[in-house]
């Protein structure tokens, strides 16, 4: 989507709500989903959830031109609610969304399962049903879920773990899970044989603030794996492209681009002159559609 698309996609939705239906909050992804451990985001959205507070003088459509005119797009859209109720003792709780590296963090916060630093700084509704589309994380017992997923048998980890052979799997925070929990076909423990390296993100909102993210720290842990060619196979994710894509920022992304370029300059020749074979696929950012036009934009 567009990072300006939440405007015509209420209007859409407009004709659909009634007396008994409403929009009770609204946030951006970056906030409401964050994966990469920045609890306080999770933190603000949770309480836009679940406090009685409401800005009674905004509605949806208002918040998000408001947004819009700060410069601020759909993905770092700051939380608000715009009724006076939310979640209460014995509501049931269903969460829609399907990506489980999305999902973990706010559904943490509601299962009492985040670390306790962060769990005592939130308030939890007694006695809540919860439900989810999709399986996001195995631990959360107590979250009914509607279509259990069927497990990929003989994905690429598993073959390669059950020919005897070693391999890494290496990115940043923000990419982590696409190359452990994703490439594995949804499963979460390691298979014999592979192992992770996770190197921190930057924590930014928004990446277009610093395009290199953790590329040189990523780079050069994985120079270090070709050199000692202790793994048969290595799957590492450089984020640059897909999260600096979606910021819709033009000069951000040519820069992106170009720290990727001069990453793969010494990626490649490293992996080549140690005999591994190199194949480089891409992600959905999609940074090279962005247009650059009255606003900016990507499309995914």
């Amino acid at each position: 989507m567009a990072p300006r698309s939440a405007l015509p996609l209420l209007r859409a939705l407009a004709p659909y709500l009634d007396l008994r239906l409403e929009i009770a909050t609204l946030a951006g992804r970056a906030i409401a989903m964050d994966r990469a451990e920045n609890w306080d985001r999770t933190i603000e959205a949770y309480h836009c959830l679940t406090e009685n507070i409401a800005d009674e003088s905004s509605s949806p459509e208002a918040h998000i031109e408001e947004q819009y005119r700060a410069g601020i797009g759909d993905e770092f859209m700051a939380p608000a609610r715009f009724t006076n109720v939310g979640v209460e003792p014995h509501d049931a709780l269903l969460f829609f969304n399907f990506r489980a590296d999305r999902m973990r963090q706010l559904v943490k916060l509601f299962t009492k399962k985040s670390p306790h630093t962060v769990q005592s700084r939130i308030r939890v509704p007694p006695d809540l049903f919860l439900a989810s589309m999709t399986n996001y994380d195995n631990s959360f017992g107590e979250v009914r879920v509607l279509f259990p997923k069927k497990p990929v048998k003989n994905n690429l980890g598993e073959w390669v773990s059950a020919s005897g052979l070693r391999q890494l799997r290496l990115a940043e925070t923000e990419k982590y899970a696409h190359v452990t929990y994703f490439l594995n076909g949804g499963r979460e423990i390691k298979y014999a044989g592979e192992e992770r390296l996770l190197i921190p993100s930057l924590g930014l909102k928004n990446y277009a603030e610093k395009p290199i993210m953790s590329l040189p720290e990523v780079t050069n842990v994985l120079l270090s794996a070709l050199q000692r060619r202790h793994f048969n196979f290595i799957a590492v994710n450089i984020a640059n492209g897909d999260m600096v894509g979606h910021s819709g920022d033009l000069p951000a992304a040519i820069e992106a681009a170009k720290h990727v370029d001069t990453a793969l300059a010494k990626i490649i020749p490293a992996a080549e002159a140690h005999e591994y074979a190199v194949g480089i696929t891409a992600d959905h950012g999609n940074i090279e559609y962005i247009e650059l036009t009255l606003h900016n934009r990507t499309y995914n």
